[in-house]
């Protein structure tokens, strides 16, 4: 890959409590903007579990997270973008609205370099999970970069109708 110049402003744990409270304000008050106090994991469609970090070890993995987010960086922006969001879902920090921040902090380092929000559809939702899972699996990250590609490009493509119609 080349050297491109990325641009990711500093974020905080408490940026993370604040947009974590917005998404949930209203849904669940009592688990808004805090970490999860219990263990949690989801069903791979193969049945078995995927087990994530344990809630005593959620601080030092956000920690390592930011010290991966702000560190050098030669990927494209969608690369990172898309691994910022798989890093962080795949930590789970909270009870819920995990994969909701994690979108939201993919689509702010999109804007942050030129880019357009990537706006996952439910109609792709699937394949969008099964992603996931296969990066989570350890499996492969390729097929996570090209649905997020092919959603920056259908966002793109809807901004550019958008604006001729105007």
């Amino acid at each position: 890959m080349g050297n491109y110049p990325i641009k990711i402003t500093e974020l905080t744990r408490t940026d993370i409590f604040n947009i974590h409270s917005i998404i949930l304000k209203g849904i669940d008050s009592k688990n808004v903007g805090k970490y999860r106090a219990v263990p949690v994991y989801t069903l791979r469609k193969d049945g078995s579990r995927h087990i994530f970090c344990d809630p005593l070890l959620i601080a030092d993995e956000i920690d390592s997270f930011f010290n991966w987010l702000f560190g050098e960086k030669k990927e494209h922006p969608l690369i990172i973008a898309a691994e910022a969001h798989t890093r962080f879902v795949s930590i789970h920090p909270f009870i819920d609205g995990n994969g909701r921040a994690a979108r939201l902090l993919m689509n702010l380092i999109l804007l942050q370099n030129g880019y357009v929000p990537a706006i996952i559809k439910n109609k792709n939702r699937t394949a969008y999970l099964d992603a996931i899972e296969s990066w989570q699996g350890g499996n492969e990250r390729e097929s996570l970069y090209n649905i997020i590609v092919d959603y920056e490009k259908e966002s793109l493509e809807t901004y550019l109708k958008t604006i001729k119609k105007k």
